[in-house]
This record gives structure tokens, C-alpha cells and sequence, in this order.
């Protein structure tokens, strides 16, 4: 019997230490995303680079820990901040995009409203209403 709790408490210890890593591995990822959120081209090599992980284990764990892939969320985190910027600032939908890193406004219309369910410019006038 007491060989079993052992090995039962060693494999929750083991446990514990993955998603410790994995928690200190996304809290980099995440630091990286939002140093260069307004930055076109930064990519997943760039994120790659600074972690210093091939990219196929990058992504693996990425998505085993978060359940997205990492250039979905890249966006995500991007729509995430243009929603802020839309609501506390005047700039135009064009400024916006290009502030949050969308070389092209038009996709950045059409992927913001995908994700939010209204143009840029009808969640801007809804929210700064309510």
C-alpha cells in the first residue's frame, strides 16, 4: 500500500510541475503578444525564437493548454485590443487596425465582426451609449 501512495503522489507532483511550466511558458507567450500586438508582421517565429522551442512542440503546447491555436489567439488578442481602443478613443476604424496589427482594415472589419457580432463602428456607437 505504501508504494501505491507514492506513486500516486509522485504522478500529482509531476502534474503539478507540467502546468506550473506550461503557466510560466504561456505568461511568456503572452508578454511576447503583447509587446508586439501593433507589430503587421510579427509572427509565430517570432514567438518561437524568444521562447526557444521548435515550433511544433510551440504549438502543441500552446494548444493543449489554451484549447486555440497560437495564430488565432494572436488575432484574438488583437481584436481584444482594437475593442478597447474603439471604445476610449476617436481614432477612425482605419487607425484602429493598423494600431493593433491588421495591414488591411477591410479584413479587420470583417474578423471583428465575426468575433463581435457587429462592424467596428456599430459596436463603437453601441457601447459608448450604454
Amino acid at each position: 500500500m505504501k508504494y501505491n501512495k507514492k506513486i500516486k503522489k509522485s504522478k500529482r507532483t509531476t502534474l503539478s510541475v507540467i502546468e506550473e511550466v506550461d503557466e510560466m511558458m504561456i505568461s511568456k507567450i503572452e508578454s511576447i503578444i503583447d509587446k508586439h500586438l501593433s507589430d503587421s508582421t510579427f509572427s509565430v517565429s517570432e514567438i518561437e525564437k524568444q521562447i526557444g522551442v521548435s515550433r511544433p512542440v510551440l504549438l502543441s503546447q500552446f494548444k493543449r493548454v489554451k484549447g486555440t491555436t497560437l495564430v488565432n489567439y494572436i488575432k484574438l488578442e488583437r481584436l481584444k485590443k482594437a475593442s478597447l481602443l474603439l471604445i476610449n478613443t476617436n481614432k477612425n476604424i482605419s487607425e484602429v487596425a493598423y494600431q493593433v496589427g491588421f495591414s488591411d482594415p477591410k479584413y479587420f472589419s470583417r474578423a471583428f465582426r465575426i468575433e463581435y457580432g457587429e462592424t467596428p463602428t456599430e459596436y463603437r456607437k453601441i457601447k459608448r451609449n450604454s
